[in-house]
């Protein structure tokens, strides 16, 4: 499989459709014929550069998808940079990937990296600065270049949100990426009238697989705009009127949201307001959603299906589409997909795995090629995939009972003026949540209304409010 199929399926869809819009950004827009003439062009100023990965640290917009897409015609490695990583996080990803060349337009968050020359160059509106760490492996005390040399068809290495302060690097292959999108586009039923609004930083890799790619080889228009514009404020902080405006303003038939939009979306149609939309079809995913939430957002209009997938299988595993939706579950497993669930609940995946982790083991798998994915679910005979959730945060109470705190917390935090919430109780004889609320929330009345909805084993026995909101920042 050679690293380029994703682009030369775009390229097919230029030679047949040339005049069709392929991105839409704030000031441009771009053909097909103009998006493939840019990604073969800057394929040919890449090639030439002797080094084999670049650190991509862009906000959304067309010139991303070109880079992105450029790199892998000339069979290098991109490595997206997220933007809410902190300096320690940052600096770490420098390191463990041996990072030679990066694209950003944000050169001062490099600033403290010595021994680096720059070049700048104008893409797609852009003004870009091509860093080049020059002495990268020493200077960074990077890992062994034997850590990188065995990458096998790797394609992106795309790195966990780092919840430990130190995140892994995810090599994933590209017949792993032709193989999600040929599914997760055959059972969206994609066609060149679609239109996707990017929502999603393109450095998570469910946008950049299931948004960008399965667009693009469909013929589809992609609508990229830089995060602020939609509306997004840092990692979790939404501006309720721009991100409103931009569905309305935008059209789009197609996108890909996390629970928090979903919740925005059916706070806003209990309220009265229209929220007009042409959405046929959006994806939820990245957390927990509640089945309440979802029937909710069913009930009032909105086209919004639940999946679930990890970084180690290229982004995506099941999810549920308008023809076979089931609310509660995460849907049925894309067809080149094989799940199994262990004796002891976990759930076991195979097929579009990656290939390791970077400086890490070169496998976690089992000998017949199935990853455990730390997930609790259960399989319905019709093939339906409903989870339980985190094998290693599940609770068990001081009367022997199992509680997985993910099922409690999404139902917390559906309640008006619950923001956030988590859920403690090992040991103990009951459960103790942590939430994050707005002033003037009746926390004691919502807890209440959730309880009543909770076998007496998971309900919520006490409660305290946490002094800030949770982040990547304060752990």
């Amino acid at each position: 499989m050679c690293k380029h199929a994703i682009v030369e399926q775009v390229r097919q869809v230029a030679e047949q459709s040339p005049d069709s819009v392929a991105l839409i950004g704030t000031a441009k827009t771009f053909t097909y014929q103009q998006l493939i003439e840019l990604i073969d062009s800057y394929r040919e100023r890449f090639r030439v550069l002797p080094v084999e990965r670049f650190a991509i640290d862009l906000e959304n917009g067309p010139a991303w998808a070109v880079i992105d897409l450029a790199l892998m015609a000339a069979n290098k490695i991109s490595i997206p940079v997220p933007a809410f990583f902190s300096q320690q996080q940052l600096n770490h990803l420098l390191k463990d990937a041996a990072v030679e060349w990066l694209l950003t337009t944000t050169p001062e968050r490099y600033a403290e990296c010595e021994g680096i020359s720059t070049e700048s160059f104008e893409l797609c509106g852009e003004h870009i600065q091509l860093i080049h760490f020059k002495r990268a492996v020493h200077l960074l005390n990077a890992s062994p270049l034997t850590d990188l040399d065995d990458l096998g068809d790797t394609v992106k290495i795309t790195y966990t949100s780092g919840t430990t302060g130190e995140p892994k690097g995810v090599c994933v292959g590209a017949k792993a990426i032709v193989d999600v999108v040929r599914s997760i586009a055959l059972r969206t039923a994609v066609t060149a009238d679609d239109r996707h609004l990017s929502v999603l930083p393109l450095t998570t890799l469910l946008e950049n697989v299931g948004g960008l790619y399965v667009s693009l080889v469909s013929g589809a228009t992609v609508v990229l705009l830089p995060q602020n514009q939609i509306g997004l404020r840092g990692a979790s902080g939404i501006d309720t009127a721009q991100f409103i405006q931009q569905f309305e303003r935008q059209q789009p038939t197609t996108t890909i949201l996390i629970p928090q939009m979903v919740q925005l979306l059916v706070t806003l149609a209990d309220l009265g307001t229209e929220v007009r939309h042409t959405l046929r079809f959006a994806a939820v995913g990245g957390a927990p959603i509640s089945e309440t939430l979802l029937q909710c957002a069913l009930e009032l209009g909105f086209p919004i299906y639940e999946g679930y997938g990890l970084s180690e299988s290229t982004s995506v595993v099941a999810f549920n589409a308008p023809n076979e939706n089931r609310v509660g579950s995460v849907g049925r497993p894309l067809p080149h997909i094989e799940l199994k669930i262990a004796e002891d609940g976990e759930v076991w995946v195979r097929g579009s795995l990656f290939n390791g982790y970077l400086g890490g083991d070169a496998t976690v798998l089992d000998e017949s090629g199935y990853l455990p994915t730390g997930d609790l679910g259960t399989l319905d005979d019709a093939g339906f995939l409903t989870l339980k959730g985190r094998k290693k945060s599940l609770l068990t109470t001081a009367y022997g009972r199992n509680v997985a705190p993910e099922w409690v917390e999404r139902e917390l935090v559906v309640q008006p003026g619950i923001l956030q919430a988590a859920l403690f109780g090992n040991g103990k004889p009951s459960n103790l949540a942590v939430v994050v609320a707005t002033a003037g929330t009746d926390v004691a009345q919502r807890v209440a209304e959730v309880n009543r909805s909770l076998p007496d084993y998971a309900q919520v026995g006490g409660w305290i409010l946490a002094d800030e909101a949770f982040t990547t920042g304060n752990g």
